[in-house]
């Protein structure tokens, strides 16, 4: 064989080994210990919770989580989770396209658990990781859950919220547990009352509302227009005009309709959205809502034809 030919088989050995490498690499898992606290998980009590994860399509009250609970509960276990959630979710970027999925039946329960075992030393882990945008949209959900918690401060969550770069889902997820815990509305909020993204300023207006700020609610009203078959948003939406109004109101999570099918399903949905609707509406015919949102609401906006119009309007239209 000559040294051209030499050359060459060479050449390619050299490229067919750096693709091989590369794919190897590729494959290989994400590094045990993200942190480097990780080390001191205890390997059977690790082994256990991996054994008793909630990872069936499961209610959060269904008793086949109580093992997990369990479990969750011995000393070191706040790590122990953190831990299996780093190692499933980190790297698997690109919203919920990618990587592992969790459901709800899992990330309730996970999250749950994880905010009431967690010691400052692991909040304080979940909170430098939290902004982590390398963590899949599944694993920063959980960890709202977990940090929700009566009497943690609400900083860190709400500047998540407030973030325009920020995932519009997780600002969502966010919005929707802040008012777990149980601290005065962050005025700082009502900022978004003007962002109409990805409905987010009616679900802020529902946000403030459950933790003592009347600040919007006709965005409240509307947004019972709008909410179609979102069991989730209604149910948020329903705890808002609750708190609003001092009305106890009755929400199954678990409807039953006579008929089966999509249509069926969104014509009970629609009425149901509608009766609680009425109780709001009922309440804010009695009263002018006199806040600086409400009286910005009633204004009719500008009539802008020409661009001297918008300029001579300046701030004074929406």
């Amino acid at each position: 064989m000559t040294r051209g030919r030499w050359f060459i088989v060479g050449i390619s050995i050299t490229l067919v080994l750096a693709i091989v490498t590369y794919a190897l690499r590729e494959r290989e898992p994400e590094p045990t210990h993200y942190f480097a606290a990780f080390a001191n998980v205890d390997a059977d009590l690790e082994r256990r919770l991996r054994k008793a994860w909630p990872i069936r399509r499961l209610t959060i009250e269904n008793p086949a989580h109580s093992k997990f609970d369990r479990v969750a509960r011995e000393p070191g276990a706040d790590l122990a989770i953190l831990k299996i959630l780093v190692e499933r979710f980190r790297g698997a970027t690109g919203g919920d396209s990618k990587g592992p999925r969790a459901n709800d039946a899992e990330r309730e329960p996970v999250g749950m658990a994880l905010r009431e075992v967690a010691g400052p030393e692991v909040v304080r882990l979940m909170l430098e990781v939290f902004p982590d945008k390398d963590f899949h949209s599944a694993f920063r959900r959980t960890m709202v859950v977990a940090l929700c918690k009566p009497g943690r401060d609400p900083g860190p969550l709400v500047e998540r919220a407030l973030d325009r770069q920020e995932n519009n889902e997780l600002r969502r997820a966010l919005l929707m547990r802040l008012p777990r815990i149980e601290a005065p509305a962050p005025v700082a909020l009502r900022a978004l009352l003007y962002q109409p993204f990805g409905r987010l300023d009616e679900i802020a207006a529902a946000t403030l509302a459950r933790m003592g700020d009347t600040e919007a609610p006709s965005l409240i009203l509307r947004s019972y227009e709008e909410v179609g078959t979102d069991h989730e948003l209604l149910y948020h939406l329903v705890q808002a005009t609750e708190r609003i109004t001092g009305e106890p109101l009755e929400f199954s999570k678990r409807a039953r309709i006579r008929r089966r099918g999509r249509e069926a399903w969104e014509r009970f949905s629609k009425e149901r959205a509608d009766r609680f609707r009425a109780v709001l509406s009922s309440w804010m015919a009695g009263r002018t809502i006199d806040t600086e949102f409400e009286r910005g609401y009633r204004v009719p906006p500008a009539r802008l034809e020409t661009v001297d119009d918008v300029l001579a309007a300046g701030d004074d239209f929406d």
